[in-house]
């Protein structure tokens, strides 16, 4: 199973420390051999996981009967929910939005984190989906779907959806990080937005530089208007200098040619 994403994250004062380019890219190989295992149906390293009948109204389910559990972070287990759709939206060009109504999830959801998701009347999609969220207003959860994903179609409002969560690695910004940079590559902006906007709500100065053609870019309303936002053309130099002696962090999200380029 070929993975072609990670987070990379930069501590720009140890940057060329090859020791701390590799700690960061196996924290982003542990996020998404994660990932694999839950898509794979397997919890920990106890084999397949197995639940009680699942509630309604989102709320959590139990472990697995052997107690083997996937953790998303802060030893926040990893549980089954069923949530229903409040609201489903059309963002920009290629990306729906999904409310749901999550009061258990919101509690213990944090930036880094993330969703599998599946419509439970149905296989098709066979695989779960991976729901990035976008923010969190108290019960509910918003999460951001391809739009040409068959889930977002069928993810209207007042439908059941099937998750698993949390599941990912929580990002901890360091309290002596006060200007954060992120930058981004089209629609893998996505996995960045909840902790850009985290981030920013903590009075940190935030700029988000974002690459790629006019389609692929977010629109700049959606953002919080604490956060600078930048937009450069796929042909452009990704990052200036100036955006770089400034950042005292750099979190990444893009195919791996960018990261080398980075």
């Amino acid at each position: 199973m070929a993975i072609r994403w990670r987070i990379l994250e930069l501590q720009l004062d140890r940057a060329n420390s090859p020791a701390r380019r590799r700690r960061s890219e196996l924290r982003g190989s542990n996020h998404l051999n994660q990932l694999f295992r839950a898509t794979r149906g397997t919890a920990g390293t106890g084999g397949a996981a197995t639940s009680a009948p699942i509630r309604s109204n989102c709320r959590a389910c139990t472990q697995s009967a052997d107690g083997n559990t996937l953790s998303g972070g802060y030893y926040v287990q990893m549980k089954a929910y069923r949530c229903p759709v409040l609201d489903r939206a059309q963002m920009w060009s290629n990306i729906v939005s999904l409310t749901i109504d999550a009061p258990d999830l919101a509690l213990n959801f944090r930036p880094g984190h993330f969703a599998l998701a599946r419509d439970p009347t149905t296989f098709d999609p066979y695989l779960r989906r991976v729901l990035y969220p976008l923010s969190i207003q108290r019960d509910q959860i918003q999460f951001a779907l391809a739009a040409s994903d068959p889930l977002a179609a069928r993810a209207l409002s007042g439908v059941q959806l099937d998750l698993r969560a949390p599941l990912g690695n929580p990002i901890a910004l360091d309290a002596a990080a006060r200007q954060i940079l992120f930058v981004a590559a089209g629609a893998r902006i996505l996995p960045l937005l909840f902790l850009a906007h985290h981030a920013a709500a903590e009075g940190r100065a935030v700029l988000v530089v974002a690459r790629g053609g006019a389609a692929e870019i977010f629109p700049a309303h959606l953002l919080d208007p604490a956060i600078e936002y930048r937009v450069v053309a796929p042909t452009e130099t990704w990052l200036s200098p100036e955006s770089i002696r400034w950042a005292d962090r750099i979190y990444a999200s893009a195919a791996s040619p960018a990261y080398a380029e980075l």
